[in-house]
């Protein structure tokens, strides 16, 4: 943040006024989400060294294929599926979040989706995920993963073999919100159309949706 606070030398007054103030405001949001950061780590630190894994909650699709794009991370959750607000980010209070793993299995592979505790956050974004059709539940996934997390990997030959539409939507929503004054858009997780893998769904799994 120093650094940042020092990159407006020789502006005029204008911009540098213009620009401190959206240094700061960043400082704020990324203070708040290392707060929440090390929140979430304090519980699951406590459940690891404890082997008390009670609190663990859990949502497992299975897939038929090994997934060609894999990633794993935590978020926390702002909108659901379907555009609904699960809770505002601008809040003192550590905000709800979920961790979200997209990994090669022995038979396929999986996106398993973790939260400690009984989050009703959670279990809400959870539960508009799972009211979606087998033949679309892989394309939601999908779309969550580019959206949410910049540490997705995926296979060149996947890559390759996608058309030009593909392509171009998937770049685009690598690139959501990259920029600081970009608007959030409640509805970015609702179906856009993008049919880019071809996985097949066999199975949902999860201690808490009973009808998963």
């Amino acid at each position: 943040m120093p650094f940042l606070l020092s990159l407006d030398r020789g502006k005029e007054m204008i911009e540098q006024a213009e620009f401190q103030h959206l240094v700061q405001t960043y400082g704020v949001g990324v203070s708040m989400g290392l707060n929440d950061l090390q929140h979430h780590k304090t519980i699951y630190d406590k459940m690891l060294l404890s082997g008390d894994y009670s609190e663990a909650r859990y949502y497992v699709v299975g897939l038929q294929n090994v997934p060609e794009i894999m990633c794993s991370g935590s978020m926390p959750l702002e909108y659901d599926f379907d555009g609904r607000l699960l809770q505002a980010l601008d809040k003192p209070a550590a905000a709800a979040q979920i961790t979200f793993s997209l990994i090669a299995t022995d038979t396929g592979g999986a996106a398993v989706f973790h939260w400690a505790s009984n989050s009703n956050v959670c279990v809400e974004f959870i539960r508009s995920l799972n009211t979606l059709s087998d033949t679309s539940l892989p394309h939601a996934i999908v779309r969550f993963a580019f959206d949410s997390f910049e540490n997705v990997f995926f296979s060149p030959h996947w890559w390759d073999s996608l058309d030009h539409k593909e392509k171009i939507a998937i770049q685009e929503r690598a690139g959501y919100i990259v920029g600081p004054e970009q608007d959030i858009n409640p509805y970015r997780l609702r179906d856009d159309g993008i049919r880019a893998v071809s996985w097949i769904v066999t199975s949902r799994k999860s201690n808490t949706l009973t009808e998963a």
